[in-house]
């Protein structure tokens, strides 16, 4: 995935986050690795929260939004390109955990839907 554009690193991101539930990818930023994801399922937001808790390069912020449809952004504070991998696999981990069908295959389908592209 190192090869892959920026823009569709924060595109395959932002449709794994989706799988959680509650998340909506919305877009991104470039400027600084920024994927916003509308929620409207809070507890979604904390448990992707957990997920990025360990990765010292990755952190949720709040952007705007009301308490109906907040917006925030899964940012990367790292230096350079960010290797989206370790996050992915830490997403599907928790999918795994919580789901009863198997997440790599909705991985899969989701990164199919997004950008046609994707290598996994």
């Amino acid at each position: 995935m190192s090869g892959l554009p920026v823009n569709e690193k924060a595109l395959a991101v932002g449709c794994i986050a989706e799988k959680i539930g509650g998340l909506h990818y919305v877009g991104e930023s470039l400027d600084k690795f920024c994927v916003y994801l509308l929620a409207d399922f809070l507890p979604s937001v904390a448990a992707l929260t957990k997920i990025v808790q360990p990765f010292k390069e990755w952190t949720i912020t709040l952007r705007e939004g009301s308490e109906v449809s907040p917006l925030f952004c899964l940012f990367y504070v790292g230096d350079g390109e960010p290797d989206i991998r370790p996050l992915i696999d830490a997403i599907c981990g928790f999918l795994d955990r919580n789901q009863e069908s198997p997440s790599q295959q909705a991985v899969e389908k989701a990164m199919e839907s997004c950008a046609p592209r994707f290598v996994m």
